[in-house]
């Protein structure tokens, strides 16, 4: 009974794309094929501006950690800004895949080494800063 239901429900559409008379011709013919059928007729979509759903995940995933410091953190706001302004839907699919797929990790790991190095950084300036002594004259009495 189950496979009766199966074979009611199933449809397969079979569209004869090419017939050819040598293998070459034929991978020949599908290259082409792909290339105008395929690949080219989705571009314009990706080239058409980011949805508002896109650039909605793409900003809510983009939440910048408060523990950054300020100056850091008010340029990558920034920057963020001015490229969604210009993303394109291709791009923010892109950027949506590699998002969910642990790119925002590896974007905290640097940020938070850069906040580290200039925090030590600046550690070191007030130690040297520190470390100059001078002495004036001295007085004998």
């Amino acid at each position: 009974m189950r496979d009766d239901y199966a074979l009611q429900h199933v449809q397969c559409i079979v569209e004869l794309v090419l017939t050819a008379l040598s293998l070459d011709e034929a991978i020949r013919d599908c290259d082409t094929f792909v290339l105008e059928k395929i690949v080219h007729g989705d571009m314009a979509l990706a080239r058409a501006p980011a949805s508002y759903g896109q650039i909605a995940f793409i900003t809510w995933r983009w939440k910048i950690d408060r523990k950054i410091d300020p100056e850091l953190r008010d340029s990558v706001t920034k920057r963020r800004a001015e490229r969604l302004e210009k993303l394109t839907k291709g791009e923010a699919a892109n950027l949506i895949i590699r998002l969910k797929h642990g790119a925002m990790a590896i974007h905290r790991k640097k940020a938070k080494a850069a906040a580290q190095l200039k925090q030590l950084v600046s550690k070191e300036k007030e130690r040297r800063s520190r470390a100059n002594v001078s002495v004036g004259p001295l007085h004998a009495n």
